[in-house]
């Protein structure tokens, strides 16, 4: 694994995205001419909600949260980004929905959204990837706006749980089996209580009194 970014480095790296499956080396060199890498320490806010929708960002290294803001204020997470993920400015908006913080030391590659958008223009399979994409986050949200509407806190930190052993389940030590699904490059520790708390949007006090029932 390259630990720079060179040229070389920077095209390493993004040939892991799935989103440039179909881009020649050639094009590819091209996209790494125009990111620019970032190294973010631990809790570092790429963007707020309300921010120009300025820039593409490459996960590379790390853990960053999207989240979503109620109107009282209280934090719901909308995902718990990985490396190999892609967020950002990827929609027509001119500024940016939701917030992204970074949940431990995490590198980046950021991308000009007017030079994303040019590469749409030449590339539609890359823009059928994006709707998808855009697509899935949109579902999710709606999922969880709907959960804390119709669902009391157990249930939302079950269905929380469930989602968390998906993306970072281990293998089982008596039978070796592993029931979750490894995505993107490399895995990562699962997220801690407050991150658990913010993603079914309870205070810590009701997080704390539904999870004393489960085994430790």
């Amino acid at each position: 694994m390259p630990s720079n970014h060179s040229w070389i480095s920077r095209l390493w790296y993004l040939q892991h995205f799935n989103l440039f499956q179909e881009f020649t080396r050639e094009e590819l060199l091209s996209v790494a001419r125009l990111v620019d890498p970032h190294e973010l320490a631990r809790h570092t806010h790429l963007y707020h909600s309300g921010d120009p929708a300025d820039h593409i960002y490459f996960l590379l290294e790390g853990q960053v949260k999207i989240y979503h803001k109620n109107p009282s204020g209280r934090q719901v997470t909308v995902a718990l980004l990985r490396p190999g993920e892609v967020f950002g400015g990827l929609s027509t908006y001119p500024v940016y929905e939701q917030e992204a913080e970074a949940l431990e030391p995490s590198t980046i590659y950021a991308l000009r959204t007017q030079d994303f958008h040019a590469l749409l223009e030449t590339k539609p399979g890359l823009a059928l990837q994006v709707v998808r994409r855009l697509g899935q986050r949109e579902q999710l949200l709606e999922r969880r706006i709907a959960s804390l509407v119709l669902k009391d806190v157990p249930t939302r930190l079950a269905e929380t749980l469930l989602e968390l052993a998906e993306d970072f389940g281990r293998p089982c030590p008596r039978s070796g089996a592993n029931p979750a699904r490894a995505r993107g490059p490399h895995r990562r520790d699962a997220p801690d209580r407050q991150c658990h708390a913010q993603a079914v949007a309870a205070p810590r006090d009701d997080h704390a009194t539904a999870t004393s029932h489960l085994p430790s």
